[in-house]
């Protein structure tokens, strides 16, 4: 009997693991090859979008930079509206701002502050969720601009070595692939190098030298549960 890899698997052959880069002790995950290939991008995006429709979305936030990549296709599938979350400094009209803590230090993103309204119905996006600390900040600055945030969509998911990590009750997520790091290899793809958005263009990468145990994401008042397509469900 033929074999037909599932998405899960099509991604884990495609996305390269490049290790000790750009530093030593480093491994960068290049999502540039699936990019490459028309088929399976539209796949991954599709089955990111999927769980979303008739959810009643108004609004996709990408968060920068990797989150414009696939948000932007995800709001044209759901014809919705796509708004960019940026670091300090990129956007050029008034912003509201959030600080979020790293391991060392704080960073902020900025959104807009008319990109929203009253009523917005929102689904965040980025390309991978480890810690939650960027998705988190986020959600914090579409909630004081008046919208409602719907829900998460990620690529991939790096877990903690010891267990997956979950959503909080209220909270609702969707990831195309997840990941199992070792203990050597956990920390925040949010801080440090990694932060929320490495210069390396397309790639994003997992520091290995230890760090924070991962952040709950918000718990959101009527958020909606959404299948996890790597397997595990979100959390009611």
């Amino acid at each position: 009997m033929t074999h037909h890899p599932t998405l899960r698997e099509t991604l884990d052959t495609i996305i390269r693991r490049i290790p000790d880069f750009p530093k030593p002790g480093i491994v960068f995950r290049d999502i540039t090859p699936l990019l490459a290939d028309p088929a399976r991008f539209t796949q991954a995006i599709m089955a990111m979008l999927g769980p979303w429709r008739g959810a009643g979305i108004t609004h996709v936030v990408g968060i920068e930079s990797r989150g414009f990549i696939f948000g932007a296709p995800i709001a044209l599938g759901l014809e919705v509206a796509f708004v960019p979350v940026r670091k300090p400094g990129k956007l050029p009209h008034r912003v509201e701002r959030e600080e979020y803590a790293l391991e060392y230090g704080t960073d902020a993103l900025e959104m807009h502050a008319d990109a929203l309204g009253d009523g917005a119905r929102v689904l965040v996006v980025d390309d991978v969720l480890a810690t939650g600390g960027t998705a988190r900040a986020t959600a914090r600055l579409i909630e004081r601009l008046g919208g409602e945030v719907a829900g998460f969509a990620f690529l991939m998911e790096l877990t903690p070595p010891a267990a997956p990590r979950a959503p909080r009750r209220g909270s609702s997520s969707a990831s195309v692939a997840r990941w199992r790091a070792s203990p050597s290899s956990w920390s925040s793809s949010r801080s440090a190098v990694a932060s929320s958005s490495p210069d390396a263009a397309s790639s994003r990468s997992f520091p290995r030298d230890g760090g924070r145990a991962p952040v709950a994401l918000p718990r959101l008042r009527g958020a909606r549960s959404a299948f996890t397509l790597c397997g595990a469900a979100a959390a009611e």
